[in-house]
């Protein structure tokens, strides 16, 4: 059975490596799962029940869209978050 992944871009469309996708839990404000883009931008996050937030942790990132939304309702225990990420990189100094 194929996993689902989610992808990060950047905004020419190529994928981002080693970028931090996190599930920010959101009644509790806590970042409950986080994973790391592997060398094609794909990440794969299994979630519980619940609402949440998706972001990626890092500073040299911005996010620019999140297919769907930030937010994501999850109504069932394992399912599979996919969502695609496009982010711009940020320039040091």
């Amino acid at each position: 059975k194929k996993g689902k992944y989610g992808t990060v871009r950047d905004l020419e469309g190529n994928p981002v490596e080693g970028a931090s996708v996190a599930l920010r839990e959101a009644e509790f404000d806590k970042v409950v799962i986080k994973r790391v883009t592997d060398e094609n931008g794909r990440y794969r996050i299994l979630a519980n029940k619940g609402r949440y937030y998706i972001e990626v942790l890092e500073p040299s990132f911005k996010v620019e869209s999140i297919q769907g939304d930030t937010e994501i309702l999850v109504e069932k225990d394992d399912q599979w978050i996919t969502s695609e990420i496009v982010v711009s990189r940020i320039e040091k100094g």
